[in-house]
């Protein structure tokens, strides 16, 4: 089995904290929930270990389970991602940020648009490593619903990610699954720590 990140070392995570009121974004730091899970093709491009690699990677299967958001004045969430052709396995450890990306649409009621869900996550090749787990509801039935999951050993804004990968559950390349981004509750409050999440690398290189 092809060791992807067994040569990284393991980082000291030091997270900081903050007010909210100092920090809180609504338009960007949106109070609701987002889940799911399916399977896609991994397209290109396609990370491993730091560098753009050909096979295995695009064209071979991935697993994921995965929710986050904001529930109770906290970050919330876990999941779980497998890559088929490499053998990695991540599973989080914590969430520490959730985040809008572009505009929402729907209706009040089934609500569809693009969450970024950050934390600290293990893997079966080594870690702990920051991510950054992209999850885009695109309406039903879910067809055209996209997944990406990045890792990262920096939170440095020019760190780029040791392991990227993405694809979509079932169009136009094929896949399975759904992704429901869920209205939050009236009564849901705003952490009282910041978002903490690494470099955006997915509306730099797969979507938005």
């Amino acid at each position: 089995m092809r060791r992807v990140i067994s040569v990284l070392a393991i980082v000291t995570l030091a997270l900081t904290g903050g007010s909210a009121s100092a920090w809180l974004v609504e338009e960007q730091v949106p109070l609701d929930f987002i889940t799911g899970g399916g399977w896609f093709i991994i397209q290109a491009p396609y990370l491993s270990n730091g560098t753009v690699v050909g096979s295995p990677g695009p064209g071979t299967r991935a697993n994921f389970g995965w929710h986050g958001g904001v529930k109770h004045g906290n970050w919330w969430g876990n999941g779980n991602y497998k890559d088929h052709g490499t053998g990695l396995h991540v599973h989080s450890r914590e969430v520490t940020g959730y985040l809008k990306i572009g505009e929402d649409g729907g209706t009040v009621h089934q609500p569809t648009g693009t969450r970024d869900i950050c934390g600290i996550a293990d893997t079966n090749m080594g870690g702990p490593f920051y991510y950054r787990v992209r999850m885009k509801d695109a309406g039903e039935p879910g067809r055209l619903d996209k997944f990406g999951v990045s890792l990262y050993t920096s939170l440095d804004p020019s760190a780029m990610p040791v392991y990227f990968a993405w694809g979509s559950l079932g169009n136009p390349t094929p896949g399975g699954g759904n992704i429901q981004l869920n209205r939050g509750n009236n009564s849901n409050t705003a952490p009282s720590t910041p978002p903490v999440c690494p470099r955006d690398a997915f509306t730099a290189f797969a979507f938005s």
